[in-house]
């Protein structure tokens, strides 16, 4: 069975993650993952993995497309979208979308909502699945509708948390489970109690929270310089370099006062496994990546989530979290003593959310078992 695959491929651990979860799931299912490049190197480890390369639209189009105040670029790089799954269609028996925020109203909406538009009507008669996700967040009721109507033509809906379920209460093919990496498997590797993990993000490309990146920054330094000093060894982690993580570690480790025991880890997308072995080992985890935040419950480490999303605070409501976290945009306000305190108190016990974590491939099971 070959199964043509829609998910986000820039080396983010939590989207591969996605991937290597699928792949292990159903090694007897070929998955053609979609992709600009010809190669996706974590993907060349795994025999039931294979790339389809999609036309890309540049800089140069953007230009030309600007310049003549047309959606001329827009329409050669779609015909050659609508011409690639015309020729392909015959050959796959579905059309899964798997990721985490892809469904969030922003500068490529036209885009976004033109691409959804070729693949559900050339794979009008093919089952179609959507799993793993959130919506939003969005501005406009028309974006709404536009994926109501996309949802109610798919075969399967699952979000990952229950504000987006809410959003389409009426559409029978929605359902709610516990995001997609949950399904890691946690191998239990004995933890150091004086390791702790910081895994931040990039503000300056956020453009809603780029006024706060200096005094984010300036406080991750200072809470690593605090357990620097408390004899607690600080690693660092980078989850996607495309999105700005490496530069950001960069300039964390730049303002700390104490670098004695800080070391970097980038995911450079290949050896997933060595690098989720070396996150399990922490005892403690400071993170404003989603995922970082979903490893660090899976794994049973204390996890202090700094939240830039609403897609985080959703799941920590929906698994009534009673640890402590915070909102980026609390930052200033927040003292370093104290947030050290409280991440070191900060245990959650998340295994009763555990208990529905397959029911995200629960359709999915169904179908490939068929």
């Amino acid at each position: 069975m070959k199964v043509l695959v829609h998910i986000y491929l820039a080396d983010n651990l939590g989207d591969d993650l996605f991937a290597k979860i699928l792949l292990e799931r159903y090694p007897h299912v070929q998955f053609y993952f979609l992709h600009e490049s010809a190669r996706y190197e974590f993907l060349e480890s795994y025999q039931n993995a294979h790339v389809i390369k999609l036309p890309i639209l540049g800089r140069i189009n953007f230009a030309v497309s600007n310049y003549f105040s047309s959606k001329l670029a827009f329409y050669i790089y779609l015909k050659k979208l609508k011409k690639i799954f015309k020729e392909i269609e015959p050959s796959f028996s579905a059309f899964l979308v798997i990721g985490g925020s892809l469904f969030m109203e922003g500068k490529s909406e036209y885009l976004k909502k033109s691409f959804y538009n070729i693949v559900y009507d050339v794979f009008k008669k093919k089952p179609k699945f959507i799993i793993g996700g959130n919506f939003g967040p969005y501005r406009n009721k028309e974006y709404l509708e536009f994926f109501r109507k996309i949802f109610s033509s798919s075969t399967d809906v699952c979000f990952r948390d229950a504000y987006s379920y809410g959003l389409f209460p009426d559409i029978s093919t929605v359902r709610l489970a516990p995001d997609v990496v949950f399904n890691i498997i946690n191998e239990h590797v004995k933890k150091d109690p004086k390791k702790v993990g910081v895994v931040p993000i990039s503000l300056t490309r956020r453009p809603a929270l780029k006024e706060f990146s200096t005094i984010y920054n300036l406080f991750l330094s200072q809470l690593i310089s605090k357990f620097s000093d408390h004899g607690y060894e600080v690693t660092m982690y980078a989850f996607c370099k495309s999105e700005g993580d490496e530069k950001a570690m960069e300039e964390i480790y730049s303002l700390a006062i104490s670098k004695e025991n800080i070391d970097i880890i980038n995911y450079e997308g290949r050896k997933i496994d060595q690098f989720l072995h070396h996150f399990s080992t922490n005892s403690y985890v400071v993170t404003s990546r989603f995922h970082g935040m979903i490893l660090g419950l899976i794994y049973g480490i204390n996890t202090y989530p700094i939240s830039y999303s609403r897609k985080l605070v959703n799941v920590l409501d929906d698994m009534n979290f009673t640890g402590s976290y915070k909102d980026i945009e609390r930052i200033v306000s927040t003292n370093v003593d104290v947030a050290f305190d409280e991440i070191l108190a900060n245990h959650f016990n998340v295994q009763q959310y555990l208990e529905d974590k397959d029911n995200q491939f629960k359709i999915l099971d169904s179908y490939f078992n068929d």
